[in-house]
């Protein structure tokens, strides 16, 4: 017998050694991974890491703009790391269903007693000793084929990640709108600077021809004092332009996160582009069926309607089983052991009304979802609205704006005739020339921004299109 109790502790403590020897691996493996890499958060700068080479250069199309976005910009990025997120949150709702086992292990001694007075009525007694003890404990929650508690939680962590990845559209929608008009912007600043320097050009052209015609006696000063007063016009229109430019430089890089530190410029030449081919109904009615801000609020009426399930003050059934070894270090006794199995049950009978305030606010939430909907329906309807008519509003500009500059064209043509013949002024040839700048620059803009109303639409009626 003292031979089995010896073989017996043998194999008990090399059990117990081998799980306290674990449980530092076990650990390890939850325990978060240490950072290998710089932290990409910045905490200083200097005036090298903001500065601007303007020898650099980088032109891009609309379709080069759109894709660098969809890798690099830090919104969509953010979205779909929020769906990583909810896709890690349906395994933890999961594993709530699944066979726990648990190691503990205790080392404790037991001191004298505290109270000897043995007339007292209230003693302390406790066993003087050093006891060394690990558990083995399996359990497993019945609540679930009860309830279908679990199932519940697993449907609403399911259906965040369907929410989070229509998120990601939704970012994305947003970011390619706000790309498409960035890329617009930059490339109406680039014509309207090629369109104002030859203004400039033009303007210093007409000053150089009113003081050869003043020296000439066919001119006057005051001729010489408008031309030099329309090249400076000129000249400021150019700065203000340039200032424009660098702006919308900037805000497309900052959509792209791209290097700052460059100068873009759109590599596309401004030309109109396709008709759009839908009426208004059916432009919103097919935005209406593609949007996922809609397809959104529904699921998120139904999370929380799961949510309120699963947050129902029931009692909680689970199974168990567990075995216990352990050793009295100061007692020349052997190592023992137990076991145990049984079933669980409990019920919250006072919660201060904490479940019950959950189910309320869950079903609450279900109600926002359905608000949001209609807002976010006519949210939806609005902007293609507004893309629309805007888009036949620049339709027409542009049949307007092209007659115009033809006809401004004309002007100036016949006002130098007539400055030639000697029978009109350099007034009426700058004055033709202002026309003629701003009635190129009403042309170009026209154009950029019917192409900008066109691929806005297209963007909000269709995914990845523009």
């Amino acid at each position: 017998m003292r031979h089995f109790d010896r073989t017996f502790g043998a194999v008990s403590l090399a059990v117990l050694s081998s799980v306290m020897a674990i449980l530092p691996a076990i650990a390890q493996s939850y325990a978060p991974p240490s950072a290998t890499t710089a932290d990409p958060i910045k905490k200083q700068f200097s005036p090298d890491d903001v500065r601007i080479d303007t020898k650099k250069n980088t032109k891009l199309t609309l379709r080069q703009a759109l894709e660098l976005a969809s890798q690099n910009n830090k919104d969509i990025q953010a979205a779909r790391l929020q769906t990583k997120q909810s896709t890690a949150a349906v395994g933890i709702a999961q594993a709530s269903d699944s066979l726990g086992l648990a190691v503990n292990s205790s080392l404790t001694n037991t001191g004298a007693p505290l109270i000897t007075n043995q007339s007292n009525t209230l003693q302390f007694r406790s066993n003087n000793g050093t006891n060394l003890q690990g558990t083995l404990e399996a359990s497993y929650s019945l609540n679930n084929t009860l309830f279908g508690q679990t199932n519940n939680l697993a449907a609403a962590s399911k259906g965040q990640v369907e929410f989070d990845n229509l998120d990601v559209e939704r970012v994305t929608r947003k970011v390619r709108t706000d790309v498409i008009t960035a890329y617009y912007n930059l490339q109406d600043s680039d014509s309207q600077l090629v369109i104002n320097l030859a203004a400039v050009k033009n303007a210093q052209e007409s000053l150089r021809n009113a003081q050869i015609q003043e020296k000439a006696g066919l001119g006057t000063k005051f001729d010489v004092i408008r031309a030099d007063v329309q090249r400076a016009t000129a000249q400021q229109d150019v700065v203000k332009i340039r200032s424009q430019q660098k702006s919308a430089q900037k805000a497309i890089a900052q959509l792209l996160n791209i290097s700052g530190d460059i100068e873009y410029s759109a590599a596309e030449t401004i030309a109109m582009k396709e008709q759009w081919s839908l009426s208004l109904e059916n432009s919103i009615a097919e935005a209406l069926n593609n949007r996922p801000e809609l397809k959104q609020q529904e699921i998120r009426r139904k999370i929380s309607q799961f949510q309120a399930k699963a947050a129902e003050n029931i009692p909680q059934y689970s199974l168990f089983a567990n075995y216990n070894i352990g050793k009295d270090l100061q007692s020349a006794a052997g190592f023992g052991d137990t076991y145990s199995v049984g079933a669980r049950v409990s019920f919250n009978l006072l919660d201060g009304g904490a479940a019950s305030s959950k189910v309320e606010r869950e079903l609450v939430g279900a109600d926002i979802a359905e608000t949001q909907y209609a807002g976010s329906r006519d949210q939806v309807r609005l902007q293609v609205e507004q893309s629309f008519l805007s888009l036949q509003s620049n339709k027409e500009n542009i049949t307007t704006a092209k007659g115009a500059q033809a006809q401004a064209q004309e002007s100036l043509r016949l006002a130098r005739l007539r400055l030639a013949a000697g029978v009109g002024t350099q007034l009426d040839v700058i004055n033709a020339e202002t026309e003629l700048t701003r009635a190129k620059s009403n042309y170009s803009r026209a154009i950029v921004n019917y192409n900008r109303d066109l691929s806005t639409l297209r963007n909000a009626v269709y995914a990845n299109q523009y």
